[in-house]
């Protein structure tokens, strides 16, 4: 899962024409053509083939860190998948959309979401500090396997000429 999150002082994003990728996404019902936050956290985010709950969650840690970094109150999640050329299927990304929206909704930030499978035309104006902008890569985390339980591995010998 990819991701950038931003620190915004205001995003506008203006509903044109349904969208074809993931190959069968079928667009939400659209219910207004233009979409505004003021100031707060927007997520763009990439679900990937290989991606789990588990990445949607480090996602979810990671947007709840940057809030409480700079004091944001409300935050934006829109599903873009021009961050990645390895996207997953249609139902994968609209099941973890709905997961990552879930999740927020439990916090006590105010919590928005683009129209999903639309282009779309922006107006944004990201603030100047060092949290501003983040890009991320989330993976499965790693068993992490303690010293005494690793096989030993031959070190070979190398002589020299």
């Amino acid at each position: 899962m990819r991701s950038l999150i931003l620190h915004a002082n205001r995003f506008e994003s203006r509903v044109n024409t349904p969208s074809n990728k993931p190959e069968g996404i079928v667009p939400d019902q659209k219910t207004a053509s233009l979409e505004v936050m003021g100031e707060g956290i927007l997520v763009f985010y990439c679900v990937e083939k290989q991606d789990t709950l588990e990445e949607a969650n480090q996602l979810f840690d990671e947007v709840l860190r940057c809030c409480t970094d700079v004091k944001a109150k409300q935050v934006l999640i829109a599903p873009f998948v021009h961050l990645s050329n390895n996207i997953a299927p249609w139902p994968t990304v609209k099941e973890i959309h709905n997961y990552l929206l879930e999740r927020m909704a439990g916090t006590s930030l105010a919590v928005q979401t683009s129209h999903f499978g639309y282009h779309k035309s922006w107006l944004l104006d990201i603030k100047g500090h060092k949290y501003a902008y983040k890009y991320r890569e989330f993976i499965p985390k790693k068993q992490i396997i303690p010293k005494e339980q690793m096989i030993p591995q031959p070190v070979p010998i190398i002589s020299g000429a």
